[in-house]
């Protein structure tokens, strides 16, 4: 039996992705298109089963539109680490594709948090305890994954992979939280400074 490409780097991160990056035809488009049908499934999903507590389709269809920011975002972030600090013979769609190939952390705790709206009667005690901690560890470990990305998918040297990353990250937290200011989400959670 073989393992998909996001399973075999959730265990093999670095080896993958060389294998990945050297694959003739090159890996964009195809790579790209299963990564963003996966994690748009996936965030569908937990949007269906959070909000019904079942796979409702009619939700599932819905929150697909919803979350295509999510895509929109890191496709953006990519394309200027790509642009800044990738060898020059690395194209946006391959590194995209690469990307999203090693969304594997995300996509464990997104369906584990699914499984446990469907399995538990009342998940969400279970989830304020648990579920700060399997973030926590999708984080570091999807950024592991990011850096295993920039270092062998797309060939930068050790300290450049580095700072990509943190580029990556910088940029893409900027726009989720620009995000959620401009829409009037953000701001009234936070505590007023008095």
């Amino acid at each position: 039996m073989e393992l998909s490409d996001t399973a075999r780097l959730l265990v093999r991160p670095f080896r993958t992705y060389e294998e990945l990056a050297a694959a003739a035809p090159a890996p964009g488009r195809a790579l790209a298109l299963a990564g963003a049908a996966r994690l748009l499934l996936v965030l569908a999903t937990l949007v269906a089963v959070t909000s019904t507590g079942r796979f409702a389709p009619v939700e599932l269809v819905t929150a697909v539109p919803s979350f295509a920011y999510v895509l929109g975002v890191q496709a953006i972030a990519i394309a200027m680490v790509v642009r800044l600090l990738a060898p020059q013979r690395v194209r946006v769609l391959d590194a995209y594709g690469l990307y999203l190939a090693g969304h594997g952390p995300w996509l464990l705790v997104l369906l584990a948090i699914c499984v446990e709206c469907i399995v538990l009667e009342l998940p969400g005690g279970t989830l304020l305890s648990v579920g700060p901690w399997l973030f926590l560890g999708a984080f570091v470990w999807g950024g592991f994954l990011t850096y295993a990305c920039f270092r062998a998918g797309l060939g930068m040297p050790r300290f450049r992979a580095w700072v990509a990353m943190g580029l990556f990250y910088v940029v893409t937290t900027t726009f989720v939280l620009g995000y959620f200011v401009v829409a009037g989400q953000l701001l009234p959670i936070l505590p007023s400074a008095r």
